[in-house]
């Protein structure tokens, strides 16, 4: 028996990366904080096309070196890679627009198993969000 194989890419198209798309990110979406990093997600339901676009923000302020930066970076992509698929398949068959910021908010790195379940927790919190959205219509 051939069992399917999970894809666990986070490809290209789907980082936010338009200007005008993080401004709206940023100015109507949902805020929750989880301690090291601050989660920012906006659904759009009922529309054409259904994706899930990623935004990962490591202030300069915080975290003054360039390196350490991107190890955070890199820990948070690798992270939501390994974790997004149920949400990102449930946004794809209910047509929902997904877009979803991370803020990182902690003046050093932190471990990879720590952030792992931040981003589990995030990713949970906007499944069950848009789970009781569509139940209720």
């Amino acid at each position: 028996m051939l069992e399917k194989k999970r894809i666990f890419t986070l490809k290209r198209n789907s980082v936010l990366k338009l200007k005008a798309e993080i401004q709206l990110l940023f100015a109507e979406g949902k805020r929750t904080n989880y301690g090291i990093f601050k989660s920012i997600s906006l659904l759009t339901y009922n529309s054409s096309q259904a994706e899930m676009k990623i935004f990962i923000s490591v202030p300069k302020r915080l975290i003054n070196k360039a390196s350490d930066r991107n190890t955070i970076k890199r820990r948070l992509r690798e992270a939501i890679r390994l974790n997004q698929l149920e949400t990102k398949n449930y946004c794809l068959t209910n047509n929902i627009i997904l877009h979803f910021g991370i803020v990182y908010s902690k003046d050093y790195a932190t471990d990879y198993n720590i952030i792992e379940q931040k981003i589990v927790l995030s990713l949970q919190n906007i499944y069950a969000e848009i789970y009781e959205n569509i139940q209720n219509t």
